[in-house]
């Protein structure tokens, strides 16, 4: 089975999230991925207004750095407000940081 997705770098300006979620949601992308860069853009934040646009498409999480983030405070802030308003359709994952980028 093949899934088609679209990725929403945090360096594209965050005035385009909605546009793009909800053209990703009208060409019938399955799946839409952002990633967090702690240096600019949030994840969540993004994650969070792409869902509150579009009304079908997946939005993913693609990397949530675990040094930088309290684990338990990462699960509260994904927990709400996605869990009560669309509970199937997000896919959080985080990572370890690793090569030249921890020394950014």
């Amino acid at each position: 089975m093949v899934t088609l997705a679209a990725i929403f770098a945090p360096s594209q300006p965050p005035e385009q999230i909605g546009a793009v979620a909800a053209a990703a949601d009208a060409a019938g992308l399955e799946q839409l991925w952002v990633w967090e860069d702690c240096f600019s853009e949030s994840g969540i934040a993004t994650a969070t207004a792409m869902l509150a646009t579009t009304s079908r498409v997946t939005v993913g999480i693609g990397l949530l750095p675990v040094p930088l983030r309290n684990v338990a405070l990462t699960a509260a802030r994904l927990e709400r407000p996605a869990s009560r308003s669309t509970p199937t359709r997000r896919t959080p994952t985080s990572s370890g940081l690793s090569g030249s980028w921890p020394r950014r």
